[in-house]
């Protein structure tokens, strides 16, 4: 046998031998992924959180970053949505504050701006008044109210929930009460949108922790599609069905939204573009609803349901 026959079969055999390796090596790293997959199913099927971390697939990676906009993921695509700074409100929705008690046990929130009121620290005596202030509440209808006395003071809080307003230096306003169309006492701040009226619904209303479960599950099963694992996919779905099932509660529709505002007018409005000023009453909006949501007890829940 000559030289050349015997390197070409020595050639043919390294051949074979790559061939054979790659070739194990791929069924090898299929079958784990398979195990890594039924391995997660596993672990969710308990508590139902998450103790190791999902394959991270194709649709968890957002498109290359791109000047002036930012992707959005919905469910297994991406967005490409426009980066807008919208302009600093005059005023802001206080989320904290000191608080009193009536002598009825109502809580209410203080306004600092009345410490020189000897009127408003002083503690009530004799019978409460009934004031209806339902009908005071209506911008249509006002009637004289003695804020000598501090009983007013006292019925005051006890229906709304926090200290009447005082008038700033400059003669504005710094918030007013409102009621919203299901009499829920509100501040309506400066240059802050409120939505005072909306529907309700029945629909997925999880709490926090809950909620941070049923997305754990859709990214698996997001994951367990993604790699044709029908099984496992099967059971995650019945995970989440059953999940969303024993969650629902009352949720504002957002077909229904109607806000109100008050405060300065819009700088720069006559050269406004339609666009621009629909953008501006959109960011405007999104602070009404998101304020919404959160006196719902529900902000965990804004972006999911208020998508951009």
């Amino acid at each position: 046998m000559s030289k050349k026959t015997i390197w070409g079969f020595a050639a043919l055999i390294i051949l074979l031998i790559a061939a054979g390796g790659f070739i194990f090596w791929q069924l090898s790293t299929v079958q784990q992924l398979k195990e890594q997959l039924a391995q997660d199913a596993k672990l969710l099927q308990g508590d139902g959180t998450p103790k190791v971390q999902h394959v991270v697939s194709k649709a968890d990676i957002p498109p290359p970053a791109e000047p002036g906009f930012k992707w959005v993921r919905h469910g297994d695509h991406w967005d490409k949505v426009p980066v807008s700074t919208p302009p600093a409100p005059v005023g802001t929705q206080p989320s904290e504050g000191e608080y009193g008690v009536t002598r009825q046990g109502t809580r209410y929130l203080k306004n600092p701006a009345w410490a020189d009121r000897a009127e408003a620290h002083a503690i009530p005596t004799g019978p409460p008044l009934e004031i209806d202030w339902h009908t005071w509440a209506n911008l249509n209808t006002r009637f004289p109210l003695d804020w000598h006395d501090p009983k007013t003071w006292e019925a005051y809080r006890n229906f709304w929930g926090f200290d009447r307003p005082r008038v700033n230096p400059d003669g504005t306003m710094p918030y007013v009460p409102v009621l919203d169309n299901w009499g829920t006492p509100l501040q309506n701040f400066r240059n802050v949108s409120l939505v005072v009226k909306y529907s309700k619904r029945i629909g997925f209303r999880p709490t926090p922790e809950q909620f941070v479960k049923h997305q754990a599950l859709v990214a698996r099963y997001e994951d367990a599609q993604a790699f044709g694992d029908t099984a496992t996919a099967e059971s995650l779905r019945s995970q989440i069905a059953a999940l969303e099932a024993s969650a629902q509660g009352e949720l504002p529709d957002p077909n229904s939204y109607f806000s109100a505002g008050y405060g300065d007018p819009t700088p720069n409005l006559m050269t406004m573009s339609d666009e621009e000023l629909r953008q501006i009453n959109k960011e405007r909006e999104a602070v009404g609803i998101r304020n919404l949501y959160k006196r719902l007890g529900i902000e965990h829940l804004y972006q999911y349901y208020e998508k951009p």
